[in-house]
């Protein structure tokens, strides 16, 4: 399985909710199990950054010191 975690464009439909996408991939052909699963979510378009990237910047910000 892989995982992606994205933001909603400003202009998306929908742009106020989370999105859960789920896309098999059929590596030894359409007609056989399939190999990998990926799953994306779709994070709630926002202009202000959530608390988890603000720490992240501040830890960036403070080790660049």
């Amino acid at each position: 399985m892989k995982a992606d975690i994205r933001q909603h464009q400003k202009d998306d439909a929908n742009s106020d909710q989370h999105e859960i996408r789920l896309v098999w991939e059929y590596g030894n052909g359409e007609n056989q199990a399939p190999t990998l699963l990926n799953l994306t979510m779709v994070c709630p378009y926002t202009t202000k950054p959530r608390k988890a990237d603000a720490s992240t910047e501040a830890r960036q910000e403070h080790s660049d010191k």
